[in-house]
C-alpha cells in the first residue's frame, strides 16, 4: 500500500497506511514525498504513527519499484526488504538500533526522465479525468535555486533532469482528449529554464490551443532569470498564461536570510515593457513574513510592484515546511519566529468514522514583524485580489496612479477610513480583521480537538473553512459591491482635494472611474442570470469618451484619456467567456453561491480572470441616440 506524501495529505496519507496495517499486518505499507526533515529524531515518530514500513523521499519512482521487486520475492520478510542489495534511498525502522529510523542511501538516479512510463497514456489517469479534475504534467524535475523556505531548494533536487518535448506533447495530446477542463498545470519548479525544449513546447500548446481550444489556460511557475527565449515562450502563450516573477522579496538583507537572489530593476522593467507590448499579463510574487522583513520594506516591495506595472500582486503567507532549511529551531530563534497552526482549506474529511485534518504551519511575527504590522499586510493582499488583480476597481486605482498616488498608498488609506464607510463596508473589514487573528490555533492539536467536534465538522462539510482574501472577495459580490465602490469613490475624492494641482475635471473623472467600475465586473446575480440562460447585454453613458478603453486587462487611464465626449458603452458577455463561465458553475453546482464565486475568484488556479469582465464595445452617444431615431 504506498501513498504520497505532502502537506496537503500528510494525515491522511498516515491514516491510509495505518488502516491497511488493521485490516493486514501483512501488507507492505509505504509513504514517498519531500514532506520530511530527513533526520532520525523526526522520521522515527513519524514512520511510527504512520505504521510506515518503508518511506522514500525524491525521484520515488526507482527506489520503489525496487523495493516491490524484493518484497515479490520468495520468502521475502518485510521488516528486512532494506537488506536487498538492489533496495535503496528509503527510511525504515532499524531493530538493531532500538527502533529508531536508520536511512539507506541513494544508490540510483534517473537522469532521463523518459525512462519513467507516462501515467496518462498506461490509463491510470482515467478514472481523475472523469472526476473532472485539472490535468497536472511535469516536463522536468528539479531546482538549481537554494532558497531555504522551499522543499525544492534541498541538495537532493539541485539537479534537473526532463522529460524530451516529444514525450511532454504526447502526455498533453491525452490530456486534450480526455480532460474535461479547459486548464492545464505544469508542475515544474522553473518552466522556461531548458529554453529551446520549452519553447517547443509553449509552441505546441499554442497550436492546440488554435485547433482545438486546449488549453485554455496554462498555470505553472517560471524560471527566476528571465531569458530572451522566455519572454519569447510568454509572446507565444500570450493569455493563455501570466508571466511570474516570484521576487518574494525586495529587501537584500532578507534576500541574503533566504538565499535568494533576484532579478535586476532593469529586467524588471524589461520584462514587463516586454509583456505589455505582446499583451502578457505580468504577476508579481511576495511572501509575507520571511526573516529580516520589517512592514516598511514589505510594502516597499509592492509599491515597487506597482511602480513597474505589473498586471497581477500576489502575497502569500510564510508556511514553515517540513525539510525546508528555514524550518529549524536555529533559525526559528535567530529570526524570533512565532508561529500558529491553520487548517487547509478542504483538506478535511471523515474516514471510517474518523475525522483526519490537516493543518499548516504559518509565521504571524518575526524580531521585525510584529501582529498588527502582520495583519495590516494580510489586509493589504486581500484588497490587492479584490481591487486589482480581479480587476473590480482598477479603472480609479491607475487614475490615482497617474496622478502621482501609489496604488497601495490609496488601499492603506481605503484601509484606515474604513470606520466611516457604510455599515456593511465598515462591518465587513471588521470581520475581516477579527478573522484574520482567530482562524490561528498555539498548536496542532489545538486545532485538531477544535475542528473534530461534530458540529465544526458539519460546518465544514458545508464549506465553512475559506481562504479569506477569495471568501472576503465574495462577500463583497454577495453584500457589498456598490458600497465598497461607493467608499472607494470617497476615498479618492479626499485624496483629490489634498493635491496641490489637481486636473480641472477630477471630479466628473472619479464619477466616470466609479460608473465603468460598477457596470465592468460581472455581478453574483449577473452570474445567476447567466446560468438561467439570460442575455447580460447592457448600455451604460459616459461624460467622457476614454481614450483606449475596451474593457481589456492592461487598461491605463491618464487625464489626458478623458475627453468631454457623450459616450455609450455596450457591455456584453462573449461566447468564449460565456461557455468558461457555464462550464465552472456546473463543475460546482449543488455547492453554495458563495462557495461558486469562492472558486471563481481564486487568484491563480480559478478561471482566467478576464473571463470576470464585460467585454466593452464604445459609440458616440450623439451618433448612438440619431440611430435609435
Amino acid at each position: 500500500m504506498g501513498s504520497s506524501h505532502y502537506i496537503w495529505n500528510a494525515e491522511l496519507a498516515k491514516f491510509i497506511t495505518r488502516y491497511a496495517k488493521e485490516k493486514n499486518p501483512d501488507v507492505l505499507t509505504v509513504l514517498g514525498g519531500p514532506n520530511i526533515t530527513p533526520t532520525s529524531e523526526s522520521m522515527t515518530p513519524l514512520l511510527k504513527a504512520a505504521r510506515c514500513d518503508y518511506y522514500i523521499s525524491w525521484g520515488a519512482e526507482h527506489p520503489f519499484s525496487k523495493l516491490l521487486a524484493a518484497f515479490m520475492k520468495p520468502g521475502a520478510v518485510i521488516a528486512d526488504l532494506h537488506e536487498d542489495a538492489e533496495v535503496h534511498s528509503v527510511w525504515y525502522l532499524d531493530a538493531a538500533r532500538g527502533g529508531r529510523a536508520a536511512e539507506k542511501p541513494q544508490l540510483h538516479s534517473i537522469n532521463d526522465l523518459n525512462d519513467i512510463p507516462s501515467p496518462f497514456t498506461n490509463g491510470m489517469m482515467d478514472e481523475f479525468f472523469d472526476q473532472d479534475l485539472m490535468p497536472m504534467i511535469e516536463t522536468n524535475r528539479g531546482c538549481p535555486f537554494p532558497c531555504t523556505f522551499c522543499d525544492w531548494g534541498s541538495a537532493n533536487m539541485r539537479k534537473v533532469t526532463w522529460y524530451t518535448a516529444d514525450r511532454v506533447k504526447t502526455d498533453v495530446d491525452y490530456c486534450r482528449e480526455h480532460s474535461r477542463d479547459e486548464r492545464l498545470m505544469i508542475c515544474d519548479a522553473n518552466f522556461g529554464i531548458l529554453r529551446d525544449r520549452d519553447l517547443e513546447i509553449a509552441k505546441y500548446l499554442r497550436e492546440l490551443r488554435g485547433k482545438y481550444g486546449f488549453p485554455g489556460k496554462v498555470i505553472m511557475t517560471w524560471s527566476q532569470a528571465k531569458s530572451e527565449t522566455i519572454l519569447e515562450i510568454g509572446d507565444v502563450l500570450k493569455e493563455m498564461t501570466m508571466m511570474t516573477t516570484s521576487s518574494q522579496s525586495m529587501n537584500p538583507e532578507v534576500l541574503k536570510n533566504i538565499k535568494r537572489r533576484n532579478i535586476s530593476n532593469e529586467d524588471w522593467r524589461r520584462i514587463v515593457a516586454f509583456s505589455k507590448e505582446n499583451n502578457v499579463d505580468t504577476y508579481g510574487e511576495l511572501m509575507l513574513s520571511l526573516p529580516g522583513e520589517t512592514q516598511s520594506s514589505f510594502l516597499d516591495a509592492v509599491r515597487y510592484l506597482f511602480e513597474v506595472d505589473v498586471d497581477f500582486i500576489n502575497i502569500n503567507p510564510l508556511i514553515l515546511l517540513e525539510g525546508a532549511d528555514l524550518n529549524t529551531q536555529e533559525q526559528r530563534r535567530k529570526y524570533g519566529f512565532v508561529t500558529r497552526y491553520r487548517l487547509m482549506e478542504n483538506c478535511y474529511g471523515v474516514y471510517n468514522g474518523e475525522p483526519v485534518i490537516e493543518s499548516q504551519e504559518m509565521v504571524i511575527e518575526t524580531n521585525t514583524l510584529k501582529l498588527d504590522e502582520f495583519i495590516l499586510c494580510r489586509t493589504v493582499a486581500w484588497l490587492l485580489q479584490l481591487s486589482w488583480n480581479l480587476r473590480r476597481h482598477d479603472t480609479l486605482l491607475r487614475l490615482l496612479h497617474e496622478l502621482g498616488v501609489n496604488p497601495l498608498d490609496f488601499l492603506l488609506r481605503v484601509i484606515r477610513d474604513a470606520g466611516h464607510a457604510a455599515p456593511v463596508v465598515a462591518g465587513l473589514f471588521r470581520d475581516f480583521d477579527r478573522d484574520s487573528r482567530e482562524e490561528y490555533f498555539l498548536t496542532r492539536d489545538d486545532l485538531v480537538a477544535h475542528y473534530v467536534q461534530p458540529r465544526e465538522m458539519d460546518n465544514l462539510r458545508n464549506g465553512g473553512f475559506r481562504k479569506l482574501n477569495t471568501h472576503y472577495s465574495s462577500r463583497v459580490s454577495l453584500e457589498c459591491g456598490g458600497e465598497m465602490i461607493a467608499h472607494y469613490r470617497d476615498v479618492a475624492k479626499s485624496l483629490f482635494r489634498e493635491m496641490p494641482a489637481p486636473p480641472a475635471d477630477w471630479e466628473a473623472m472619479v464619477d466616470d472611474c466609479v460608473n465603468l467600475m460598477t457596470n465592468r465586473f460581472l455581478s453574483s446575480e449577473d452570474l445567476w442570470r447567466l446560468a438561467e440562460g439570460g442575455d447580460l447585454t447592457k448600455v451604460v453613458d459616459s461624460r467622457f469618451t476614454i481614450s483606449g478603453y475596451h474593457g481589456r486587462d492592461g487598461l491605463a487611464l491618464r487625464p489626458q484619456d478623458f475627453q468631454r465626449n457623450e459616450t455609450r458603452y455596450t457591455f456584453y458577455v462573449d461566447e468564449e467567456q460565456r461557455g468558461a463561465l457555464l462550464e465552472h458553475l456546473k463543475r460546482f453546482d449543488g455547492l453554495s453561491r458563495e462557495y461558486q464565486l469562492r472558486k471563481l475568484q481564486e487568484p491563480y488556479h480559478g478561471i482566467h480572470k478576464r473571463h470576470l469582465l464585460y467585454r466593452v464595445a464604445t459609440q458616440d452617444a450623439t451618433a448612438a441616440a440619431t440611430a435609435a431615431e
